[in-house]
């Protein structure tokens, strides 16, 4: 029998080697990767949902780049951690127009203040299952950011990004097509789909503020997707059972909140 990996080592290894890129309908296509790469066909060119690390970053490229030779014309980032950006100069070509919500750079500048202690903190809980190395950090020139909402067409598909700054960062954002009715989250849940949000990290990033996530994820609830795609692993179908999800997601937030709420309080006032 096979052992099963330990699921921290099936994210970090899920894109190694040669692979082809997987067509998910509606002419999107997956890389996997540490944090998955995607490429939105169009007839007018075509638009990348983050773009991977940067040590995978040409296998990504050769993937995404056999299924299309259209130019990209957009690159769409969820958020501004280094395993959905660092593919970006691999795509990026003088007319492509690259888009993040606008805390973009202020989360950057944050990693790159505390990098040696990120980094290290980082590689005890990751070490195990990633043997390779950052050798480089490329950086993003962003041409738009927007704040709360932002939409586009190309090629007759519509695009919607939408902040969801309770996600992983505050820069966190998700992208929908009401046309397909496909959302891409990244990791507005945490690495593993399904999570109630970890408010600190060990690694130190900023405080996630737990009603910012709620709100999160209510506003992907009420977009009602039919195909949720996920930073890390595989999509999930059909409406009810994201529907399903992101209530248990949501619910148990709210739940683990207002208990906490409650035992802050004074007896008194609890009425105890």
């Amino acid at each position: 029998m096979t052992e099963r990996q330990p699921q921290n080592a099936q994210i970090i290894r899920a894109g190694e080697g040669k692979q082809d890129a997987v067509p998910l309908g509606h002419e999107v296509y997956l890389s996997r990767d540490i944090s998955n790469a995607y490429r939105v066909l169009t007839p007018a060119g075509d638009v990348m949902v983050n773009t991977g690390i940067v040590f995978n970053a040409e296998e990504n490229f050769r993937r995404l780049s056999a299924v299309s030779s259209n130019p990209v014309k957009k690159i769409l980032f969820t958020q501004s951690h280094d395993d959905h950006i660092g593919g970006w100069k691999w795509f990026n070509t003088p007319e492509t127009e690259t888009i993040a919500q606008a805390n973009f750079a202020h989360v950057r500048g944050y990693w790159r203040a505390l990098g040696p202690t990120m980094i290290r903190r980082s590689r005890r809980l990751w070490s195990r299952d990633q043997k390779k190395e950052m050798t480089e950090r490329p950086e993003p020139t962003l041409t738009a950011t927007f704040h709360d909402s932002h939409r586009f067409e190309l090629g007759g598909r519509r695009f919607e990004l939408y902040a969801t700054p309770g996600g992983e960062t505050l820069d966190s954002c998700v992208v929908w097509l009401p046309q397909e009715r496909i959302v891409f989250t990244g990791n507005l849940t945490g690495p593993l789909f399904g999570h109630v949000p970890n408010l600190y990290t060990l690694r130190g990033d900023k405080i996630r503020y737990v009603q910012w996530f709620i709100d999160g994820v209510q506003r992907v609830i009420d977009l009602r997707p039919e195909l949720l795609i996920t930073g890390h692993g595989e999509p999930v179908k059909g409406q009810e059972e994201i529907l399903r999800q992101l209530s248990r997601i949501r619910d148990a937030t709210q739940y683990l909140k207002d208990r906490t709420f409650e035992g802050m309080m004074p007896d008194s006032i609890c009425g105890r």
